[in-house]
């Protein structure tokens, strides 16, 4: 959905200066606009909806309401309507990769950025291997959550300290005066845990952070939507790619570059002969740049079907 949509809106606003000064009105600031030979541009027109997913449906009316664009914002009202719930979260999700595109600024800036281009691409490959898993993506899950209507029998799960997690199910629902937003009212439920056979109140604040998402089709789609990228990025640092796509001797032309760093140098504390094994496989460490490393990320971006 993020790709027609983000296509859409980049046609529309190439077009029409209107609907462009719409979308800053709406979000209250200049809005990003496309460029060809920026790449960057997209990224944060991407962004830009996603921090402001809430205010999508206000500004298709106002682009109906205005008469512009017939074609593309058929298309834009087509997915709202339709598919927002899908959308929404393909723009959160991409909140929770943003570590990819904030590495490839740094990457491409002109001082010492090779020094630490290892560390931070191995702290890269580490959410990668773990993506999608508990506290990897809190955008997402938190929109996923947001999205779900919570009923009898809605299932839960809650973190009781010094017992551990225990799955609970919603068995009723009343109005009652709240106890976090004291002078309110809020929308409570009764919950029922059948470890101990023990109930409880919680207030919808309070449950819905708790909501099982596991299984929910849209989290599970926009994960798999962002996972070829570290796939790909896993491929070329291990060089399980064609050869003139490997990154294996780069990479570790990268990992001998951290003995340049002072404090980093000191932390590894390598021995001579740690050092002999390293430098053995670095054949021009006059090269070491990170553009070479900026690229490889971009092309992750490429890989993420949210682009």
């Amino acid at each position: 959905m993020l790709d027609p949509f983000i296509s859409a809106y980049v046609t529309l606003t190439g077009t029409s200066n209107k609907a462009w000064s719409i979308w800053c009105d709406i979000i209250g600031k200049t809005a990003e606009k496309y460029s060809a030979v920026r790449w960057g541009s997209f990224v944060r027109i991407v962004l830009e909806f996603a921090t402001n997913a809430n205010h999508i449906a206000s500004y298709i009316r106002k682009l109906c309401a205005a008469g512009i664009g017939e074609a593309t914002v058929t298309t834009m009202y087509g997915i709202v309507t339709n598919n927002m719930n899908r959308l929404a979260a393909q723009l959160a999700v991409y909140i929770d990769i943003t570590q990819i595109t904030r590495l490839i600024t740094i990457f491409e800036g002109d001082r010492l950025e090779s020094l630490v281009v290892f560390d931070k691409v191995e702290a890269l490959r580490t959410l990668g291997r773990t993506f999608g898993q508990p506290n990897t993506t809190p955008n997402l899950d938190a929109v996923i959550r947001s999205h779900i209507n919570i009923r009898t029998g809605t299932g839960f799960t809650k973190v009781f300290a010094g017992h551990g997690r225990a799955d609970g199910v919603v068995t009723g629902t009343a109005m009652v005066a709240s106890t976090l937003y004291p002078g309110t009212t809020a929308r409570s439920f009764t919950v029922f845990y059948a470890i101990d056979g023990t109930s409880e109140d919680l207030e919808i604040d309070e449950l819905r952070p708790l909501l099982k998402i596991d299984n929910n089709a849209n989290r599970t789609d926009a994960i798999n939507d962002v996972l070829p990228a570290f796939k790909y990025l896993e491929e070329r640092i291990t060089g399980s790619c064609n050869n003139n796509m490997s990154f294996v001797k780069s990479y570790s032309m990268y990992k001998a570059l951290r003995l340049f760093h002072p404090s980093r140098a000191v932390e590894l504390n390598y021995t001579p002969a740690h050092l002999d094994i390293l430098l053995a496989d670095v054949p021009a460490m006059s090269q070491g740049d990170s553009s070479g490393a900026a690229a490889l990320l971009s092309c992750c971006c490429c890989c993420t079907a949210v682009c």
